[in-house]
């Protein structure tokens, strides 16, 4: 294993590539030895559990030079991200799409690829926080590749990064916007930086002379004189040279970005940002149900029975009253809240509650084969249309199976939430509404989502969704118009499914048709879920509109701007950091991201092809030491420590001031002398007959009040 003490460079990466399938550090010198004695192999040395862990940072070091010498090579990429608090820090994932080489011997193409840029840490969602987050994050791999043997050999500038972003991917929410709005800001900022950089390098010094000694008198003067100049700290001047040469660039970038062309302004400032389809998807189904919510009200219909908490359902039985018709008002009925109850029992997300593997064992002994309910306990994508088409495929089972459930308690009772289940299972506006949910999915959410993900390895662009997102505005509105197209009984997935092909569940429209002479509202809740449906694809298919910047780009800038129509990476890579966390709860997220990074990214096909001399394996050795000794995540936390308690003296502060404030308007009210007179106050006078001015009466006002 190793050669004069050193771990050899063959070692290092069969330990990075055993680290990538999360072999834990402690058990590795354990897997290789029990491997080489199957093998017949007798291994002398041993690796500690320190070095295992010290070479998987290695492995992380690597990444950060693979991604920024993939950057520089392409000039080009799409930023995607999403975040998420876990045990209460948050905590933000990013990707990058970007043309690559394949690093196979002989094939020099490059195709576009998704690169993961790890999970950072921070103290709050905003938008802001996200922006500042990337900008440091950059700054970090753009240090370590510079300091390697590629950066010295072809160095490169980060303030160019933001300059290659063409793009963003994310979900839909306000803040993601916003962001967008901020990297083009960062990147014309940049573009102005860089292009002012150049005309200093290109014109004559004794020309920018005068300019540069303004700048630099204007330096010391805002330092409060020479004195005090040369008394500050040589790291706070190389700060301020720094500021005032960032100055410079972009007076002298603002003049040359004022000379472009209408052509080069639009490629110099090109930035989209499109939304997840997932999240379309998703928000689809939510503005149906509310559309489904209201037509019951609207129709005069009775609706869903309300699914009651306890304390609400005590509420309501106690009779006519005010705490009677609040519990009635905010308790929900409805399909999705009882797809959301039926997976708390069938297949709750704490696995110590819920029936569990009972109902797994139920189904497998009347059906010959298992059932696994979809997980809507968890925030899962198009679970709650899954669960109403289950629900009623399997309805007289899952009756029966509650039924089990409550005659083998010793008291022959259901609990409060299952008999809600129970309840709503043989209520027919509830079932009504399952049935619409189940329709939906099989005609509009599944064939989208087919169609989104490709198949195989075709990926397909976001920004080439434009036609199929009328694709499904106008399926739609077929089904508005003629809700037959799912509803007669020779009703085909020809017609009825937004691809035309079979059904995603045959079985779960076969049992709608089943039971659609018992549901006589079937029709008009269809039509009126398709219709709050179809209003929410307007509003979240924008991006695509007429004005857009997506419509007026040609195909050729499709193809160089490829956004993911899904932001699975993002949303897998938080999933998988949140069980890293809780399998190994001390784990630093330097070593969670060299672990996933590694592997996502095939950082061993670049170490092996582009960074594999002994200088390189010597660098990565002494910048993962490096990296580890600087304590990294402890800084981290600092930092998330001291902005929350700047956070909360801040909130503090405007709190005393809000008192202060108040404070001072009741000791005038407490000084006034108070008009009780009502005939006197009408007139504007006091008591005494003097006259009020407007001041005067506000403050009688305020003190009546």
């Amino acid at each position: 294993l190793k050669e004069k003490g050193i771990i050899k460079d063959s070692c290092r990466t069969m330990v990075r590539e055993l680290g990538a399938m999360k072999i834990p550090e402690e058990k590795q010198d354990r897997v290789i030895k029990a491997v080489a004695q199957g093998l017949g192999i007798h291994v002398v040395d041993s690796i500690s559990s320190r070095s295992t862990g010290r070479i998987m940072l290695e492995g992380g070091i690597g990444s950060q030079v693979q991604l920024v010498s993939e950057i520089e090579g392409a000039k080009a990429m799409m930023l995607s991200g999403d975040g998420t608090t876990i045990r209460h820090r948050n905590y933000e994932s990013r990707h990058i799409n970007l043309q690559v080489p394949s690093y196979e011997q002989g094939r020099m193409e490059k195709t576009m690829t998704t690169r993961s840029m790890g999970i950072g840490s921070a103290p709050n969602h905003t938008s802001d926080m996200q922006l500042h987050g990337l900008q440091e994050q950059s700054q970090r791999i753009y240090g370590t590749y510079n300091r390697s043997r590629l950066g010295k050999v072809s160095p490169a500038d980060v303030i160019a990064f933001a300059t290659y972003l063409l793009g963003l991917g994310s979900d839909h929410a306000e803040d993601q916007k916003r962001l967008a709005r901020l990297l083009l800001l960062w990147k014309i900022i940049s573009e102005k930086e860089i292009r002012g950089r150049r005309y200093m390098e290109a014109t004559a010094i004794s020309d920018l002379l005068p300019i540069i000694l303004e700048a630099n008198n204007q330096k010391i003067q805002d330092a409060g004189g020479v004195e005090a100049w040369d008394a500050l700290s040589e790291a706070e001047k190389d700060r301020r040279d720094a500021e005032v040469y960032k100055k410079l660039c972009l007076r002298f970038g603002e003049e040359a970005w004022s000379k472009l062309s209408a052509e080069e302004l639009r490629e110099a400032q090109l930035f989209v940002w499109a939304g997840c389809c997932m999240h379309k998807e998703m928000n689809s189904v939510k503005g149906g149900a509310k559309a489904l919510a209201s037509f019951w009200k609207e129709a005069g219909l009775i609706g869903p029975i309300k699914l009651m908490n306890r304390d609400n359902a005590a509420a309501a039985s106690l009779g006519p009253s005010s705490a009677n018709d609040r519990a009635v008002e905010v308790s929900e009925g409805g399909a999705v809240k009882l797809t959301s109850l039926a997976g708390a029992i069938f297949n709750h997300k704490d696995q110590k509650k819920g029936q569990q593997d009972t109902c797994r064992i139920f189904f497998e002994d009347r059906l010959g084969y298992a059932i696994h309910f979809p997980d809507t306990s968890n925030t899962r994508f198009q679970s709650h249309c899954e669960a109403a088409s289950e629900l009623i495929v399997h309805l007289p089972l899952y009756l029966e199976f509650l039924l089990l459930v409550r005659d083998k308690k010793d008291n022959r009772n259901f609990n409060h939430m299952e008999n809600n289940v129970f309840n709503a299972l043989k209520d027919i506006p509830t079932i009504t509404e399952l049935c619409v949910l189940s329709l939906y999915s099989q005609a509009i959410s599944n064939p989208y989502m087919r169609k989104v993900r490709g198949s195989g390895e075709r990926r397909m662009n976001t920004l080439d969704a434009g036609p199929l997102h009328q694709e499904v505005k106008d399926h739609i509105n077929r089904i508005i118009q003629e809700p037959e197209l799912l509803l007669r009984d020779d009703a085909s997935y020809t017609t009825g499914a937004l691809d035309g092909q079979i059904w995603e569940r045959p079985e779960a429209v076969y049992a709608v048709h089943c039971l659609k002479n018992s549901l006589p509202h079937l029709r008009e809740c269809l039509i009126a879920f398709f219709k709050g449906a179809l209003e929410t694809w307007y509003r979240f298919t924008s991006e695509f509109a007429e004005d857009s910047i997506i419509a007026g780009l040609s195909q050729a800038e499709k193809d160089r701007i490829h956004i993911d129509t899904t932001n699975d990476p993002n949303e897998g890579n938080l999933g998988v950091l949140r069980q890293d966390i809780r399998h190994a709860p001390n784990i630093s997220l330097s070593k969670a991201n060299a672990r996933s990074m590694y592997k996502k990214n095939r950082t061993a096909d670049f170490i092996q092809h582009s960074f594999n001399t002994a200088e390189d394996q010597a660098f990565l050795r002494a910048e993962a030491r490096k990296q580890d000794a600087a304590g990294i995540p402890r800084e981290s936390r600092r930092v998330e420590a001291a902005y929350d308690r700047a956070d909360v003296e801040k909130k503090r502060g405007k709190d005393a001031q809000r008192k202060t404030k108040a404070d001072a308007r009741t000791a005038v009210l407490d000084a006034l002398k108070v008009e009780l007179d009502v005939d006197t106050l009408k007139k504007g006078q006091t008591s005494t007959k003097a006259r009020m001015n407007k001041d005067d009466i506000r403050l009688q006002i305020n003190w009546h009040r």
